[in-house]
């Protein structure tokens, strides 16, 4: 994935800033219910934020908490052949929110590491609607991720 971002120390000891990022996804759930003849699928392929993040620092060190928009590309897959037989595909770009809280660490004055937990909640919709295979698209992740920066 890609991080962008922006950093003002406020005071000696309090950051603000903004952070972007937008990360390439292979999460993927499948439930196979083999008497049945059911199969279903779904995937999240990329997921974007940009967010805000305050932060306390204490030498190089950046203790920082975020929250903001969260957009990701969603997709589902059906094909059940039960009593009648179905077989639907949709996908939808949705948004929702990003919440989470990070340590960032300067080596340098140009180079920093970062560890950090970011929870995602993308709002839900329903496709497949009026027939037995109603679903409701959403995902809701929890990453833990790493990063190294380069401050210009």
């Amino acid at each position: 994935g890609l991080t962008g971002g922006f950093n003002w120390q406020a005071t000696p000891n309090i950051v603000l800033g903004v952070e972007g990022d937008w990360d390439l996804s292979a999460v993927n759930n499948r439930n196979q219910l083999p008497f049945f003849a059911f199969h279903g699928e779904g995937k999240l392929t990329s997921l974007a934020t940009i967010r805000p993040r305050v932060g306390f620092a204490a030498d190089r060190a950046l203790i920082y908490l975020t929250g903001g928009l969260a957009f990701g590309s969603v997709s589902a897959n059906v094909s059940d052949w039960r009593a009648l037989p179905f077989f639907g595909s949709a996908s939808a770009f949705q948004a929702g929110y990003a919440v989470g809280a990070g340590l960032e660490y300067a080596f340098t004055d140009h180079i920093s590491a970062k560890a950090e937990y970011m929870f995602t909640s993308l709002g839900s919709r329903d496709v497949f609607a009026y027939t037995p295979d109603w679903v409701r698209l959403g995902l809701n992740t929890s990453v833990l991720r790493t990063g190294v920066n380069y401050r210009f």
